[in-house]
């Protein structure tokens, strides 16, 4: 998408996939924040060059933040953080082994060990000195992106963000965050959702593919088990279509699903098919805050009385 096509466009953007893909790579990423903790030393420097290279291209990004967390993402982000920690205390015993140069390479590739939403102070503080409006969502700014991208008044021109978009009932296109060869070329790169759909061959059955969503993993959903199993998925790692792949010999059906791998399920994650359904919920009933300023539940009249668990 050539930033021609978009002078003049107010983007929405996810601000967590925007601050994850700075932390996590180049020329933001500091490869050893892990070891040194704290604050990244030159983010600051990187995102006031980054909204100059917006105005530039006169282009203005409206940032959304998440904001509660919704059932199931302290449990990931926890698990997340174990994950790095893991990797991490390698890079420790590599230094201590005299291998200075692979433990630098390890603590970078320590993805995981900063939490995009710790350093959300930084880039408000920065809007603000810019007076760049931004939002922060009652629980997920995905689902709040999704909300605004479908006003009929046009609040934004376009959304940007993380491929948990797709979960949400958007326009139809994603941008993906910027790298520094995007700034060059002057052109976004991003997914198209009814040419994924198309792709896929679910465009008849969208129920499918958004449960294949949810299948590979999420921000608030650990992946299905059984896709990690290398005897049922020879190609690791697993893919969507590896998941749609399950759910089609299942008749579509995430507990038939489930139960044909009971036994994976059972040594892995038991609860994983409540985790599921709790998260298909949060999804389906997301909440959002209307250009009103009043809170909003996606398909009230269909909610459970059970909603709250």
């Amino acid at each position: 998408m050539p930033f021609s096509e978009l002078k003049d466009a107010v983007i929405g953007v996810e601000a967590t996939s925007y601050l994850q893909h700075m932390i996590d790579d180049q020329p933001s990423h500091e490869p050893l924040l892990a070891a040194l903790g704290g604050d990244p030393i030159a983010l600051k420097h990187h995102i006031e060059n980054e909204l100059d290279k917006w105005s530039s291209n006169q282009m203005r990004p409206v940032f959304v933040f998440d904001g509660q967390s919704v059932v199931g993402k302290d449990e990931m982000s926890l698990k997340n953080a174990r994950a790095a920690l893991a990797k991490t205390q390698k890079a420790w015993d590599l230094y201590s082994n005299n291998r200075p140069e692979d433990a630098v390479k390890t603590f970078g590739a320590s993805a995981g060990a900063v939490r995009a939403q710790d350093l959300y102070h930084i880039l408000q503080e920065v809007l603000a000195e810019r007076g760049l409006d931004f939002l922060i969502a009652p629980f997920s700014a995905c689902a709040q992106l999704a909300y605004l991208d479908t006003l009929d008044e046009q609040y934004i021109d376009g959304i940007m963000g993380s491929k948990e978009l797709l979960l949400y009932e958007i326009h139809d296109a994603i941008i993906n965050p910027p790298t520094s060869s995007d700034w060059e070329d002057k052109s976004f790169s991003g997914i198209i959702k009814s040419e994924l759909l198309t792709k896929l061959n679910v465009v008849a059955n969208p129920e499918m593919f958004h449960d294949a969503l949810l299948l590979v993993g999420t921000s608030f959903l650990p992946p299905f088990p059984p896709l990690q199993v290398e005897s049922i998925i020879s190609s690791q790692p697993y893919t969507l279509t590896d998941a749609i792949n399950l759910l089609r010999t299942s008749n579509r059906s995430v507990t038939t699903t489930c139960s044909t791998f009971q036994d994976i399920l059972e040594k892995q994650d038991p609860t994983w098919l409540i985790k599921y359904r709790k998260a298909k919920m949060s999804v389906k009933h997301c909440c959002t805050v209307t250009t009103d300023g009043l809170v909003h539940i996606r398909d009230w009249d269909n909610l459970s009385s059970d909603n709250s668990e």
